[in-house]
């Protein structure tokens, strides 16, 4: 019989382990606004969600496209008026996610409010999720988070 030594065994169960290791810190480390099943998760939510929980999953200020929202209850009257109106993700399909960075907020506006929106009102680890559904693209912008799931800080469409 012949004997393995006992440094080369082990070899493989620790790189197992320290694979791992390396997976599981990092996604403890990645925002939920960039985890893809967190975002998932939140569309199946707004999609089943009452104003009321839309609300509560909501960041403030609110962006909705380039106007900002600024009292819980002008959200809530958004909120509820978007989903009288029908609005929802109906077979949304995640086709990208960019985190939030220095620029971002051209997309929305060139001023300094916008710029100030973007760098002073959202939390670290921020990001646009670009969502398709069966009848257009929306942004979502999303940030920090509760219960692990994104709050939405903002929506842009139909793009």
């Amino acid at each position: 019989m012949k004997h393995i030594p006992v440094v080369r065994a082990l070899r493989v169960p620790a790189l197992v382990v320290s694979t791992i290791f390396v997976f599981v810190v990092a996604c403890a480390t990645v925002p939920p606004a960039q985890q893809e099943a967190r975002v998932e998760e939140l569309i199946a939510f707004v999609n089943a969600a009452e104003a009321e929980a839309l609300l509560e999953q909501s960041g403030r200020p609110f962006l909705l496209d380039s106007e900002i929202i600024e009292p819980s209850n002008d959200v809530y009257v958004m909120w509820r008026n978007m989903i009288a109106a029908g609005w929802a993700l109906p077979g949304g399909q995640i086709i990208g996610i960019s985190p939030v960075n220095e620029h971002t907020y051209r997309s929305y506006g060139s001023g300094l409010e916008m710029e100030s929106y973007f760098s002073r009102r959202l939390p670290e680890g921020s990001a646009v999720v670009r969502v398709q559904t069966r009848q257009a693209t929306w942004d979502l912008l999303l940030g920090g988070q509760r219960d692990g799931m994104p709050l939405i800080y903002g929506i842009r469409g139909p793009l």
